[in-house]
């Protein structure tokens, strides 16, 4: 099962569903009935934690994502500046000599009884934090409710770096994907001035060839019912299409 969720984490390339499988795998891993991610981010001259999604098989709630400093007030803010993880048997009965206290918000909004708790944090390959994945109320094999063990801290926190690792490589990958985009508009930009007559005239290509693949995508009979196109190949056929034009920068300097 690890050997097919490493392989899953390094073929995911949308990050939204990355994070629902890291969170999904998690939580089916410990057995817990709820589970929160978070990841920092840069906001100005600070950092924050960007709470960007959560697990409740308990209830049901409408999930917003929402930015929290980063402090030891929370156990997220906690576990993401100590890099230290957190064990609870029961989040309401925190000693008085932790510096960070449970927010009760959520489960007096829901009726939800948040009760033992696991937050780890999420270090890629050279130990820097990218996140922190937190997990509430696990159960047993005969599925009443039980805690946490120490033991469990290793194993999860291996899993939360195979995480953070994909994480960073999906970042990566989105980083080198924007700036390709940027030479392609540039590059757009530079043989429409050739003839401003027919300016625009690239991106109504790339409209067009992103429909008409759309249409044919749709199709479910007649000779073109096996073609399809997912999100990639079609943002890969509107930046072929954008750049259908590009040879002509080479032509007006010949």
């Amino acid at each position: 099962r690890r050997v097919l969720f490493r392989s899953a984490l390094s073929s995911e390339r949308d990050l939204d569903r990355l994070l629902d499988l890291i969170l999904t795998e998690a939580r089916r891993f410990t057995g817990s009935d709820a589970g929160s991610l978070y990841l920092l981010e840069d906001a100005e001259d600070q950092t924050q934690l960007r709470f960007k999604l959560a697990h409740n098989d308990a209830v049901e709630f409408e999930f917003a994502e929402r930015t929290m400093p980063l402090n030891d007030a929370s156990m997220a803010g906690y576990v993401a500046g100590h890099v230290e993880p957190i064990v609870l048997d029961d989040v309401y009965a925190i000693p008085e000599d932790r510096p960070y206290r449970f927010n009760s918000g959520f489960d007096d909004m829901t009726g939800f009884r948040t009760r033992a708790m696991i937050v780890v944090p999420m270090l890629d390959h050279v130990g820097g934090t990218v996140g922190v994945l937190q997990l509430m109320n696990p159960r047993g094999a005969d599925g009443e409710p039980t805690t946490y063990p120490e033991d469990l801290v290793p194993l999860l926190s291996s899993l939360a770096t195979q995480a953070a690792v994909s994480i960073k490589a999906n970042e990566l990958t989105l980083a080198m994907r924007r700036l390709f985009e940027d030479f392609a508009s540039a590059a757009v930009a530079a043989v429409e001035m050739r003839d401003p007559t027919t300016a625009g005239h690239s991106h109504r290509v790339a409209g067009y060839s992103v429909e008409l693949a759309k249409i044919v995508d749709g199709l479910r009979d007649g000779p073109y019912e096996s073609f399809t196109f997912d999100r990639d190949e079609l943002r890969e056929l509107e930046t072929a299409a954008l750049l259908h034009d590009f040879g002509k920068i080479g032509r007006a300097h010949v």
